[in-house]
């Protein structure tokens, strides 16, 4: 029986100081990675940014300020005097925010575009955006549509002009130019 316990106790002992071993292993591998660490840090430090490379840029400008400046006339969009071509009425359908399906519109904005299809015909769209009243988050919300823009002019005439600033007028008869 004493033969057990002495073995227990060997095997015990043995067992202790491969932990020790292991410890101090495990602490002198730590140190050098701190050193390491260090090392690394102090690298970086020094080197030297390059002199074409600029900070990042700061996101937090102010937005720009819709209308005229202080001290000038403004000047607003004359409204468009011709019958619209088509008419397109936009529903909001669910709440934005997650509250579900929204009721038919309570109230409306009319948003008017002048847009030239590739044989120049002008088409004047008028979209009606609806506005319904969520009850879970106690606000209107409004059909918005990727398509509508908040410029008076479409996106046909947007892609038609910008490529061809200089020659725009001279591709349009006189009597469309004036809408503009």
């Amino acid at each position: 029986m004493e033969d057990t316990s002495e073995n227990k106790q060997k095997e015990f002992k043995e067992e202790l100081r491969r932990k020790d071993e292991e410890i101090e292993r495990l602490r002198k591998e730590n140190e050098q990675l701190k050193k390491d660490k260090a090392n690394l840090e102090e690298e970086i430090k020094q080197l030297k940014k390059p002199k074409w490379a600029k900070p990042n840029k700061d996101n937090k400008k102010e937005k720009k300020k819709i209308g005229a400046k202080p001290g000038h006339k403004p000047n607003p969009r004359r409204p468009i005097d011709q019958v619209p071509n088509q008419e397109v009425v936009w529903v909001p359908e669910i709440c934005l925010e997650g509250h579900g399906v929204l009721p038919f519109p309570l109230k409306w904005h009319e948003h008017t575009q002048i847009d030239i299809p590739v044989v120049q015909n002008i088409i004047v769209t008028k979209h009606k955006v609806g506005w319904s009243w969520c009850k879970g988050c106690k606000e209107y919300h409004g059909a918005v549509h990727d398509k509508l823009s908040y410029t008076k002019y479409g996106a046909n005439l947007h892609a038609y002009v910008v490529p061809r600033r200089g020659t725009v007028l001279l591709l349009l008869p006189r009597k469309r130019i004036e809408i503009f």
